[in-house]
Protein backbone atom coordinates (compact mmCIF):
# COMPACT_ATOMS: atom_id res chain seq x y z
CA UNK A 1 0.00 0.00 0.00
CA UNK A 2 3.05 2.18 0.64
CA UNK A 3 4.25 1.30 -2.69
CA UNK A 4 1.30 2.54 -4.46
CA UNK A 5 0.75 5.79 -2.36
CA UNK A 6 4.55 6.71 -4.05
CA UNK A 7 3.19 5.49 -7.24
CA UNK A 8 0.06 8.45 -6.83
CA UNK A 9 1.91 11.11 -6.17
CA UNK A 10 5.38 10.52 -8.59
CA UNK A 11 2.40 10.28 -11.15
CA UNK A 12 0.37 13.65 -9.72
CA UNK A 13 3.20 15.58 -10.14
CA UNK A 14 4.26 14.64 -13.45
CA UNK A 15 1.10 15.47 -14.41
CA UNK A 16 1.31 18.93 -12.82
CA UNK A 17 4.69 19.56 -14.37
CA UNK A 18 4.32 17.81 -17.90
CA UNK A 19 0.05 17.88 -18.81
CA UNK A 20 -0.75 15.48 -21.25
CA UNK A 21 2.47 13.63 -21.57
CA UNK A 22 1.79 10.25 -19.94
CA UNK A 23 1.03 8.61 -23.03
CA UNK A 24 4.82 8.95 -24.53
CA UNK A 25 6.51 8.27 -21.27
CA UNK A 26 6.40 4.54 -19.34
CA UNK A 27 5.90 5.19 -16.22
CA UNK A 28 6.97 2.39 -14.83
CA UNK A 29 10.86 2.98 -15.68
CA UNK A 30 10.71 4.97 -12.34
CA UNK A 31 14.27 5.31 -12.74
CA UNK A 32 13.55 8.14 -15.49
CA UNK A 33 12.37 10.53 -12.67
CA UNK A 34 15.40 10.36 -11.18
CA UNK A 35 17.64 11.53 -14.02
CA UNK A 36 19.13 15.07 -12.69
CA UNK A 37 20.32 15.86 -16.82
CA UNK A 38 16.97 15.00 -17.97
CA UNK A 39 15.61 19.20 -19.57
CA UNK A 40 12.29 20.03 -20.10
CA UNK A 41 11.73 22.32 -23.21
CA UNK A 42 8.98 24.33 -24.73
CA UNK A 43 9.44 25.09 -28.06
CA UNK A 44 7.12 26.59 -30.84
CA UNK A 45 6.67 25.10 -34.15
CA UNK A 46 9.65 25.72 -36.53
CA UNK A 47 12.20 26.12 -33.93
CA UNK A 48 15.71 24.10 -34.61
CA UNK A 49 17.67 22.81 -31.72
CA UNK A 50 21.28 20.90 -31.74
CA UNK A 51 21.39 18.28 -29.28
CA UNK A 52 25.36 16.78 -27.58
CA UNK A 53 24.36 13.31 -28.54
CA UNK A 54 22.85 10.84 -31.02
CA UNK A 55 18.86 10.84 -29.66
CA UNK A 56 15.58 10.02 -30.79
CA UNK A 57 11.79 11.23 -30.48
CA UNK A 58 9.00 9.74 -29.30
CA UNK A 59 6.93 10.91 -32.24
CA UNK A 60 8.78 11.95 -35.59
CA UNK A 61 5.43 13.66 -36.69
CA UNK A 62 5.79 16.25 -33.64
CA UNK A 63 9.23 16.53 -33.19
CA UNK A 64 11.79 14.79 -35.42
CA UNK A 65 15.55 14.45 -35.20
CA UNK A 66 17.98 14.13 -38.02
CA UNK A 67 21.45 13.16 -36.59
CA UNK A 68 22.24 15.71 -34.02
CA UNK A 69 19.76 18.02 -35.35
CA UNK A 70 15.73 18.60 -33.95
CA UNK A 71 12.95 20.43 -35.52
CA UNK A 72 9.50 21.06 -34.21
CA UNK A 73 6.63 19.65 -36.65
CA UNK A 74 3.72 20.50 -35.28
CA UNK A 75 1.83 20.99 -31.69
CA UNK A 76 2.38 18.28 -29.03
CA UNK A 77 4.49 16.55 -26.37
CA UNK A 78 7.05 14.25 -26.85
CA UNK A 79 10.22 12.35 -24.91
CA UNK A 80 13.52 12.12 -26.15
CA UNK A 81 16.01 9.46 -25.66
CA UNK A 82 19.59 8.77 -25.71
CA UNK A 83 19.86 5.83 -28.54
CA UNK A 84 23.28 4.40 -26.98
CA UNK A 85 21.03 3.71 -23.81
CA UNK A 86 17.17 4.31 -24.18
CA UNK A 87 17.89 6.95 -21.60
CA UNK A 88 15.07 10.29 -21.46
CA UNK A 89 16.86 13.57 -22.16
CA UNK A 90 14.17 15.73 -22.63
CA UNK A 91 10.70 16.22 -22.00
CA UNK A 92 9.53 19.24 -25.13
CA UNK A 93 6.33 20.52 -25.55
CA UNK A 94 5.66 22.18 -28.67
CA UNK A 95 2.81 24.80 -28.95
CA UNK A 96 2.22 28.10 -30.19
CA UNK A 97 1.43 30.48 -27.92
CA UNK A 98 2.36 34.16 -27.59
CA UNK A 99 5.84 34.54 -25.95
CA UNK A 100 6.70 38.31 -26.36
CA UNK A 101 5.84 41.21 -28.16
CA UNK A 102 7.85 43.43 -30.46
CA UNK A 103 6.31 46.91 -31.38
CA UNK A 104 8.19 49.39 -33.94
CA UNK A 105 6.83 53.00 -33.12
CA UNK A 106 7.61 56.31 -33.98
CA UNK A 107 8.40 57.21 -30.07
CA UNK A 108 8.66 61.45 -30.77
CA UNK A 109 5.60 62.56 -32.31
CA UNK A 110 4.10 66.00 -33.25
CA UNK A 111 0.75 67.29 -32.33
CA UNK A 112 -1.37 66.41 -35.31
CA UNK A 113 0.88 63.93 -36.26
CA UNK A 114 -0.26 60.39 -36.84
CA UNK A 115 1.46 56.73 -36.73
CA UNK A 116 1.59 53.12 -37.17
CA UNK A 117 2.07 51.29 -34.56
CA UNK A 118 3.77 47.64 -36.12
CA UNK A 119 3.49 44.96 -33.80
CA UNK A 120 4.67 41.20 -33.89
CA UNK A 121 3.69 38.45 -31.53
CA UNK A 122 6.53 36.03 -30.62
CA UNK A 123 6.57 32.98 -31.95
CA UNK A 124 5.61 34.28 -35.38
CA UNK A 125 3.26 31.41 -35.82
CA UNK A 126 1.43 32.33 -32.67
CA UNK A 127 -2.08 34.74 -33.02
CA UNK A 128 -1.12 38.21 -34.19
CA UNK A 129 -4.00 40.09 -32.56
CA UNK A 130 -3.32 42.42 -29.53
CA UNK A 131 -5.24 44.47 -27.28
CA UNK A 132 -4.06 48.29 -26.79
CA UNK A 133 -5.22 49.87 -23.66
CA UNK A 134 -4.29 52.16 -20.39
CA UNK A 135 -3.24 55.02 -22.73
CA UNK A 136 -3.74 59.21 -21.86
CA UNK A 137 -6.88 59.90 -23.98
CA UNK A 138 -5.99 63.29 -23.32
CA UNK A 139 -2.15 62.96 -25.24
CA UNK A 140 -3.30 60.87 -27.78
CA UNK A 141 -5.87 58.65 -29.87
CA UNK A 142 -6.06 55.28 -31.37
CA UNK A 143 -7.64 54.09 -34.21
CA UNK A 144 -6.86 50.23 -34.70
CA UNK A 145 -3.11 50.31 -34.87
CA UNK A 146 -2.92 54.06 -35.97
CA UNK A 147 -1.94 56.54 -33.28
CA UNK A 148 -2.54 59.93 -33.56
CA UNK A 149 -1.17 63.13 -31.56
CA UNK A 150 -3.56 65.13 -29.68
CA UNK A 151 -1.85 67.74 -27.77
CA UNK A 152 1.85 67.94 -25.72
CA UNK A 153 2.79 65.42 -23.27
CA UNK A 154 4.19 62.00 -22.61
CA UNK A 155 1.94 58.57 -22.07
CA UNK A 156 2.62 54.71 -22.47
CA UNK A 157 0.82 52.47 -24.13
CA UNK A 158 -0.12 48.82 -22.77
CA UNK A 159 0.25 46.17 -25.62
CA UNK A 160 -1.71 42.65 -24.25
CA UNK A 161 -1.90 39.37 -26.57
CA UNK A 162 -5.33 39.09 -27.18
CA UNK A 163 -4.88 35.02 -27.28
CA UNK A 164 -3.08 35.04 -24.03
CA UNK A 165 -3.23 37.95 -21.57
CA UNK A 166 -0.36 37.38 -19.46
CA UNK A 167 1.58 38.26 -22.10
CA UNK A 168 1.90 42.16 -22.88
CA UNK A 169 4.86 45.11 -23.20
CA UNK A 170 4.69 48.69 -22.53
CA UNK A 171 5.67 51.34 -24.48
CA UNK A 172 6.05 55.14 -24.28
CA UNK A 173 6.00 58.22 -26.29
CA UNK A 174 6.34 61.65 -26.44
CA UNK A 175 4.07 64.32 -27.71
CA UNK A 176 5.68 67.81 -28.75
CA UNK A 177 3.87 71.02 -30.11
CA UNK A 178 7.44 71.58 -32.65
CA UNK A 179 10.38 69.63 -33.43
CA UNK A 180 13.10 70.45 -30.21
CA UNK A 181 16.07 68.76 -30.50
CA UNK A 182 15.69 67.03 -26.87
CA UNK A 183 18.06 64.14 -27.83
CA UNK A 184 20.63 66.88 -28.25
CA UNK A 185 23.87 65.08 -27.19
CA UNK A 186 25.03 67.78 -25.12
CA UNK A 187 21.59 68.46 -23.57
CA UNK A 188 21.08 71.12 -20.43
CA UNK A 189 18.54 70.67 -17.95
CA UNK A 190 18.24 73.96 -16.15
CA UNK A 191 16.98 74.20 -12.60
CA UNK A 192 15.16 77.12 -11.75
CA UNK A 193 16.06 79.55 -8.61
CA UNK A 194 12.92 77.48 -6.39
CA UNK A 195 14.93 74.56 -7.16
CA UNK A 196 12.48 72.80 -9.01
CA UNK A 197 13.88 71.02 -12.51
CA UNK A 198 12.46 72.45 -15.71
CA UNK A 199 9.80 70.79 -17.74
CA UNK A 200 12.34 69.44 -20.20
CA UNK A 201 13.88 67.48 -17.60
CA UNK A 202 10.75 65.00 -17.49
CA UNK A 203 10.91 64.78 -21.35
CA UNK A 204 14.36 63.76 -20.99
CA UNK A 205 13.99 60.91 -18.54
CA UNK A 206 11.22 59.68 -20.86
CA UNK A 207 13.52 60.01 -23.60
CA UNK A 208 15.79 57.44 -21.81
CA UNK A 209 13.36 54.87 -20.81
CA UNK A 210 12.05 55.29 -25.04
CA UNK A 211 15.66 54.81 -25.98
CA UNK A 212 17.08 51.85 -23.44
CA UNK A 213 13.58 49.75 -23.93
CA UNK A 214 13.81 50.30 -27.55
CA UNK A 215 17.68 49.35 -28.13
CA UNK A 216 17.78 46.76 -25.03
CA UNK A 217 15.33 43.57 -27.28
CA UNK A 218 18.88 44.10 -29.81
CA UNK A 219 20.90 43.04 -26.90
CA UNK A 220 21.04 39.21 -26.47
CA UNK A 221 23.12 37.39 -24.23
CA UNK A 222 25.94 35.11 -25.56
CA UNK A 223 27.17 31.58 -23.76
CA UNK A 224 30.11 29.89 -24.46
CA UNK A 225 30.97 26.12 -23.73
CA UNK A 226 34.16 24.88 -23.82
CA UNK A 227 35.58 20.74 -22.92
CA UNK A 228 36.61 20.61 -19.69
CA UNK A 229 37.97 17.44 -18.14
CA UNK A 230 36.14 15.82 -21.29
CA UNK A 231 32.47 17.51 -20.04
CA UNK A 232 31.41 20.73 -22.04
CA UNK A 233 30.93 23.61 -19.26
CA UNK A 234 29.81 27.26 -20.12
CA UNK A 235 32.89 28.83 -19.42
CA UNK A 236 32.08 32.68 -20.26
CA UNK A 237 28.99 34.56 -20.41
CA UNK A 238 28.97 37.90 -23.11
CA UNK A 239 26.95 40.11 -24.83
CA UNK A 240 26.08 40.40 -28.36
CA UNK A 241 24.00 42.76 -30.52
CA UNK A 242 21.28 42.18 -33.18
CA UNK A 243 21.96 43.96 -36.16
CA UNK A 244 20.28 42.24 -39.13
CA UNK A 245 17.31 39.42 -39.53
CA UNK A 246 16.00 37.71 -42.47
CA UNK A 247 13.49 35.95 -42.42
CA UNK A 248 13.18 32.19 -43.95
CA UNK A 249 9.56 31.43 -45.64
CA UNK A 250 8.67 27.95 -45.67
CA UNK A 251 9.50 27.05 -48.99
CA UNK A 252 13.30 27.46 -48.01
CA UNK A 253 13.14 30.85 -49.82
CA UNK A 254 14.80 34.29 -47.99
CA UNK A 255 13.67 37.62 -47.20
CA UNK A 256 17.19 39.23 -46.48
CA UNK A 257 16.77 42.36 -43.76
CA UNK A 258 13.09 41.58 -43.11
CA UNK A 259 11.04 44.65 -41.97
CA UNK A 260 8.07 44.70 -39.23
CA UNK A 261 6.01 46.05 -41.72
CA UNK A 262 6.50 43.53 -44.06
CA UNK A 263 3.81 40.67 -44.80
CA UNK A 264 4.45 38.00 -41.55
CA UNK A 265 2.56 35.17 -43.75
CA UNK A 266 4.10 32.12 -45.01
CA UNK A 267 7.46 32.65 -42.60
CA UNK A 268 8.95 29.34 -40.75
CA UNK A 269 11.64 31.69 -38.81
CA UNK A 270 13.92 34.17 -38.65
CA UNK A 271 17.64 34.61 -39.19
CA UNK A 272 19.74 36.95 -37.04
CA UNK A 273 23.25 38.39 -37.51
CA UNK A 274 25.13 39.26 -33.89
CA UNK A 275 27.52 41.34 -33.82
CA UNK A 276 29.76 40.16 -30.49
CA UNK A 277 33.47 40.00 -30.30
CA UNK A 278 36.55 37.91 -31.40
CA UNK A 279 37.64 36.69 -27.60
CA UNK A 280 34.53 35.65 -26.44
CA UNK A 281 33.83 33.40 -29.61
CA UNK A 282 37.11 32.34 -31.01
CA UNK A 283 37.77 28.56 -30.45
CA UNK A 284 34.50 27.97 -28.52
CA UNK A 285 33.62 24.55 -28.76
CA UNK A 286 30.03 25.21 -28.59
CA UNK A 287 27.80 29.37 -28.37
CA UNK A 288 24.15 29.37 -27.33
CA UNK A 289 22.15 32.64 -27.47
CA UNK A 290 20.53 33.23 -24.31
CA UNK A 291 17.20 35.47 -24.96
CA UNK A 292 15.44 35.99 -21.72
CA UNK A 293 13.52 33.78 -19.72
CA UNK A 294 10.71 33.44 -21.99
CA UNK A 295 12.83 31.64 -24.44
CA UNK A 296 15.30 28.42 -24.61
CA UNK A 297 18.77 29.28 -25.31
CA UNK A 298 19.51 28.17 -28.83
CA UNK A 299 22.37 27.27 -30.75
CA UNK A 300 24.49 29.86 -32.52
CA UNK A 301 26.78 29.84 -35.62
CA UNK A 302 30.03 31.73 -35.81
CA UNK A 303 30.14 32.81 -39.75
CA UNK A 304 33.67 34.86 -38.85
CA UNK A 305 35.88 36.72 -36.38
CA UNK A 306 38.55 39.03 -37.07
CA UNK A 307 42.06 38.39 -35.77
CA UNK A 308 43.00 41.87 -35.16
CA UNK A 309 40.06 43.82 -33.75
CA UNK A 310 38.18 42.65 -31.51
CA UNK A 311 35.12 41.50 -33.23
CA UNK A 312 32.92 38.82 -34.82
CA UNK A 313 29.70 37.68 -36.16
CA UNK A 314 27.38 34.76 -35.79
CA UNK A 315 23.82 33.63 -36.23
CA UNK A 316 20.87 32.03 -35.16
CA UNK A 317 17.44 31.00 -35.87
CA UNK A 318 13.97 31.57 -33.69
CA UNK A 319 10.51 32.36 -34.42
CA UNK A 320 10.49 34.54 -31.99
CA UNK A 321 10.35 38.14 -33.42
CA UNK A 322 13.23 40.32 -31.93
CA UNK A 323 14.18 44.20 -32.47
CA UNK A 324 17.49 44.93 -34.69
CA UNK A 325 19.73 47.82 -33.54
CA UNK A 326 19.63 51.18 -35.62
CA UNK A 327 23.37 51.58 -36.17
CA UNK A 328 24.47 55.51 -35.87
CA UNK A 329 27.61 57.53 -37.22
CA UNK A 330 30.38 57.31 -34.83
CA UNK A 331 32.16 60.01 -36.57
CA UNK A 332 29.43 62.44 -35.15
CA UNK A 333 30.02 61.58 -31.70
CA UNK A 334 31.23 64.51 -29.18
CA UNK A 335 33.54 64.56 -26.69
CA UNK A 336 31.59 65.05 -23.00
CA UNK A 337 28.32 63.66 -25.34
CA UNK A 338 25.85 61.45 -22.99
CA UNK A 339 25.77 57.81 -23.99
CA UNK A 340 24.04 54.66 -22.12
CA UNK A 341 25.43 51.75 -22.29
CA UNK A 342 23.36 48.39 -22.87
CA UNK A 343 24.69 44.64 -21.81
CA UNK A 344 24.99 41.41 -19.22
CA UNK A 345 26.56 43.34 -16.84
CA UNK A 346 27.66 39.78 -14.61
CA UNK A 347 25.99 36.97 -16.22
CA UNK A 348 22.37 35.66 -16.50
CA UNK A 349 21.23 37.62 -13.10
CA UNK A 350 21.93 40.87 -14.73
CA UNK A 351 20.58 40.69 -18.10
CA UNK A 352 20.58 43.45 -20.14
CA UNK A 353 21.84 46.09 -17.28
CA UNK A 354 21.97 49.84 -18.46
CA UNK A 355 24.69 52.59 -17.89
CA UNK A 356 24.85 56.15 -18.23
CA UNK A 357 27.84 57.94 -18.88
CA UNK A 358 29.52 60.70 -21.02
CA UNK A 359 32.54 60.05 -23.77
CA UNK A 360 35.67 60.64 -22.35
CA UNK A 361 37.29 61.01 -25.57
CA UNK A 362 36.00 59.99 -29.29
CA UNK A 363 39.20 58.45 -30.53
CA UNK A 364 41.77 56.84 -28.05
CA UNK A 365 44.59 54.87 -29.65
CA UNK A 366 44.76 51.37 -27.64
CA UNK A 367 47.65 48.46 -28.04
CA UNK A 368 46.53 45.21 -27.87
CA UNK A 369 47.92 41.63 -27.81
CA UNK A 370 46.15 39.60 -30.96
CA UNK A 371 48.15 36.54 -30.82
CA UNK A 372 48.36 35.63 -27.35
CA UNK A 373 51.83 36.36 -26.61
CA UNK A 374 51.96 39.08 -23.84
CA UNK A 375 53.63 41.60 -26.64
CA UNK A 376 51.25 44.03 -27.98
CA UNK A 377 51.39 43.61 -31.83
CA UNK A 378 48.34 45.69 -32.91
CA UNK A 379 46.58 49.06 -32.66
CA UNK A 380 43.18 50.39 -32.78
CA UNK A 381 40.95 53.14 -32.18
CA UNK A 382 38.36 53.34 -29.68
CA UNK A 383 35.86 55.95 -27.98
CA UNK A 384 36.76 56.10 -24.33
CA UNK A 385 33.50 56.47 -21.86
CA UNK A 386 32.89 56.45 -18.39
CA UNK A 387 29.47 54.30 -18.52
CA UNK A 388 30.65 51.33 -17.05
CA UNK A 389 31.03 48.20 -18.85
CA UNK A 390 32.10 44.47 -17.01
CA UNK A 391 33.58 41.52 -18.30
CA UNK A 392 29.85 40.14 -19.38
CA UNK A 393 29.11 43.65 -21.08
CA UNK A 394 32.12 42.83 -23.86
CA UNK A 395 29.98 42.40 -27.01
CA UNK A 396 27.20 45.20 -25.87
CA UNK A 397 26.48 48.43 -26.96
CA UNK A 398 26.26 52.22 -25.93
CA UNK A 399 23.97 54.30 -27.57
CA UNK A 400 23.25 57.84 -28.28
CA UNK A 401 20.39 60.00 -27.41
CA UNK A 402 18.71 59.09 -30.83
CA UNK A 403 19.00 55.33 -29.32
CA UNK A 404 21.72 54.65 -32.09
CA UNK A 405 24.13 51.89 -31.54
CA UNK A 406 27.73 54.36 -31.78
CA UNK A 407 29.47 51.36 -30.62
CA UNK A 408 30.50 47.81 -29.19
CA UNK A 409 31.73 47.37 -26.04
CA UNK A 410 35.36 45.69 -26.47
CA UNK A 411 37.37 46.34 -22.98
CA UNK A 412 38.11 48.46 -19.96
CA UNK A 413 41.21 49.81 -18.28
CA UNK A 414 41.46 48.42 -14.64
CA UNK A 415 44.29 49.18 -12.21
CA UNK A 416 45.09 46.62 -9.22
CA UNK A 417 45.46 49.78 -6.57
CA UNK A 418 42.35 50.75 -8.03
CA UNK A 419 43.77 54.24 -9.45
CA UNK A 420 41.84 54.17 -13.06
CA UNK A 421 38.37 53.16 -12.59
CA UNK A 422 35.52 53.30 -14.93
CA UNK A 423 38.09 53.99 -18.16
CA UNK A 424 35.68 51.85 -20.83
CA UNK A 425 36.74 51.18 -24.26
CA UNK A 426 34.26 50.93 -27.64
CA UNK A 427 34.84 49.68 -30.68
CA UNK A 428 33.93 52.83 -33.25
CA UNK A 429 30.38 51.58 -35.18
CA UNK A 430 31.74 53.13 -38.40
CA UNK A 431 34.60 51.32 -37.94
CA UNK A 432 32.35 47.82 -36.44
CA UNK A 433 30.37 47.72 -39.70
CA UNK A 434 33.20 48.23 -42.17
CA UNK A 435 34.88 44.83 -40.53
CA UNK A 436 31.32 43.27 -40.15
CA UNK A 437 29.89 43.86 -44.02
CA UNK A 438 33.11 41.15 -44.46
CA UNK A 439 32.37 39.04 -41.82
CA UNK A 440 28.95 38.13 -42.69
CA UNK A 441 29.83 37.25 -45.93
CA UNK A 442 32.56 34.55 -43.90
CA UNK A 443 35.57 36.57 -45.03
CA UNK A 444 38.47 37.52 -42.50
CA UNK A 445 39.91 40.38 -43.50
CA UNK A 446 43.51 40.45 -44.19
CA UNK A 447 45.35 43.75 -43.22
CA UNK A 448 47.65 45.47 -45.73
CA UNK A 449 51.23 46.71 -44.72
CA UNK A 450 52.54 49.95 -45.58
CA UNK A 451 56.05 48.94 -46.87
CA UNK A 452 58.64 51.52 -45.09
CA UNK A 453 61.72 52.52 -43.12
CA UNK A 454 61.14 55.36 -41.24
CA UNK A 455 62.63 57.48 -38.56
CA UNK A 456 60.16 59.68 -36.55
CA UNK A 457 60.91 63.08 -36.94
CA UNK A 458 60.48 64.41 -34.03
CA UNK A 459 62.66 62.58 -32.62
CA UNK A 460 65.26 63.33 -34.99
CA UNK A 461 64.35 67.49 -34.02
CA UNK A 462 65.50 66.13 -30.10
CA UNK A 463 68.86 65.09 -31.34
CA UNK A 464 69.87 65.40 -34.72
CA UNK A 465 73.33 65.03 -34.56
CA UNK A 466 73.27 61.45 -33.56
CA UNK A 467 70.56 60.79 -36.24
CA UNK A 468 72.65 62.57 -38.80
CA UNK A 469 75.40 60.30 -37.98
CA UNK A 470 73.60 57.38 -39.57
CA UNK A 471 71.31 59.22 -41.75
CA UNK A 472 72.97 61.75 -43.07
CA UNK A 473 70.02 62.21 -46.12
CA UNK A 474 68.32 63.48 -43.19
CA UNK A 475 69.78 66.88 -43.37
CA UNK A 476 67.02 67.84 -45.92
CA UNK A 477 64.61 68.21 -43.66
CA UNK A 478 63.64 71.60 -42.95
CA UNK A 479 62.88 73.12 -38.96
CA UNK A 480 59.06 73.40 -38.34
CA UNK A 481 57.16 70.24 -39.10
CA UNK A 482 55.03 69.46 -36.00
CA UNK A 483 55.68 65.41 -36.52
CA UNK A 484 55.54 62.94 -39.59
CA UNK A 485 57.83 60.24 -40.41
CA UNK A 486 60.90 60.20 -42.70
CA UNK A 487 60.73 57.70 -44.96
CA UNK A 488 64.32 56.05 -45.67
CA UNK A 489 63.55 52.63 -47.66
CA UNK A 490 59.87 51.94 -49.89
CA UNK A 491 59.61 48.11 -49.64
CA UNK A 492 58.25 46.43 -52.79
CA UNK A 493 54.62 45.21 -52.51
CA UNK A 494 53.55 47.72 -49.78
CA UNK A 495 50.92 50.66 -49.62
CA UNK A 496 53.23 53.10 -49.65
CA UNK A 497 55.03 51.62 -53.08
CA UNK A 498 51.27 51.08 -54.39
CA UNK A 499 50.59 55.19 -53.76
CA UNK A 500 54.19 56.60 -55.16
CA UNK A 501 55.60 57.30 -51.97
CA UNK A 502 60.03 58.11 -52.56
CA UNK A 503 62.87 57.78 -50.56
CA UNK A 504 63.19 61.30 -48.19
CA UNK A 505 59.98 62.29 -48.38
CA UNK A 506 57.97 63.06 -44.61
CA UNK A 507 54.43 60.80 -44.12
CA UNK A 508 52.18 64.18 -42.38
CA UNK A 509 48.88 62.33 -42.80
CA UNK A 510 47.10 59.42 -43.37
CA UNK A 511 43.52 59.23 -44.48
CA UNK A 512 42.30 62.35 -42.90
CA UNK A 513 44.69 61.88 -39.76
CA UNK A 514 47.82 64.41 -38.78
CA UNK A 515 50.31 61.72 -37.66
CA UNK A 516 52.75 62.59 -34.80
CA UNK A 517 52.88 58.73 -33.12
CA UNK A 518 53.57 55.31 -34.78
CA UNK A 519 50.44 53.83 -33.36
CA UNK A 520 48.45 56.82 -35.29
CA UNK A 521 49.50 55.54 -38.58
CA UNK A 522 49.03 51.75 -37.53
CA UNK A 523 45.60 52.16 -36.06
CA UNK A 524 44.67 54.13 -39.25
CA UNK A 525 46.15 51.68 -41.58
CA UNK A 526 44.31 48.63 -39.79
CA UNK A 527 41.29 50.06 -41.27
CA UNK A 528 41.58 49.21 -44.89
CA UNK A 529 41.20 46.06 -45.88
CA UNK A 530 43.25 44.07 -48.74
CA UNK A 531 40.52 43.48 -52.05
CA UNK A 532 37.67 45.96 -50.50
CA UNK A 533 38.18 48.84 -52.94
CA UNK A 534 38.82 51.47 -50.16
CA UNK A 535 40.93 54.27 -51.40
CA UNK A 536 43.44 56.24 -48.49
CA UNK A 537 44.96 59.47 -49.06
CA UNK A 538 48.56 59.79 -47.90
CA UNK A 539 50.36 63.33 -47.74
CA UNK A 540 53.88 63.42 -47.86
CA UNK A 541 56.16 66.50 -47.62
CA UNK A 542 58.42 66.69 -50.95
CA UNK A 543 60.85 69.13 -52.34
CA UNK A 544 59.55 71.83 -49.83
CA UNK A 545 55.74 71.22 -50.34
CA UNK A 546 52.66 69.13 -49.40
CA UNK A 547 51.85 66.20 -52.11
CA UNK A 548 48.52 64.20 -51.79
CA UNK A 549 48.74 60.53 -53.10
CA UNK A 550 46.40 58.08 -53.17
CA UNK A 551 46.24 54.22 -52.89
CA UNK A 552 43.46 51.88 -53.59
CA UNK A 553 43.28 48.78 -51.40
Amino acid sequence: MKNRKIFIIILLAFTLVFPMTSCYVDLSEASDFYIKEVQYLSLSVGDNIKFDDELYSSDDEVFIIDYLYGTALKEGYVTIRRIKDNVITHYISIDNKARSISVNYNSIMLVGESSLLEVVVSPINSSQEVILKDYDEEVIEINGNEVRALKEGFTSITVISKENTEIYTKISLIVQNEEEIIYDPMLNIDITNKGDIDIDATLYKSLFDILVNKAANSIIGLERYDLVSNTLKMTEFGSGVIYRRDAILKDGSIIENFNISDSTENIRTFRYYVISTRNLTKDASSLKIYLGEEYNTCNAKLVQYDDKIDLAVLTFESTGYFNTAVIGDSSEIKHGEFIISIGNAYGKEYFRSSSFGVVSHTNRYISTDTDGDNVSDWDSNYIQHDATINTSDNGGAIINLKGEVVGINSTKIVSLNNTVNCMSLSIPSNLTMEIVNMLEQGIRPSRAVLGVTIVDVRAFYQNKEAYLMQYPQMASIPDGLEGGFYVDEVISGGVAEAAKVKKGDIIVEFNGVPIKFSYQMRAELGKFIIGSGQVATIKVYRNGEIVSLEVVF
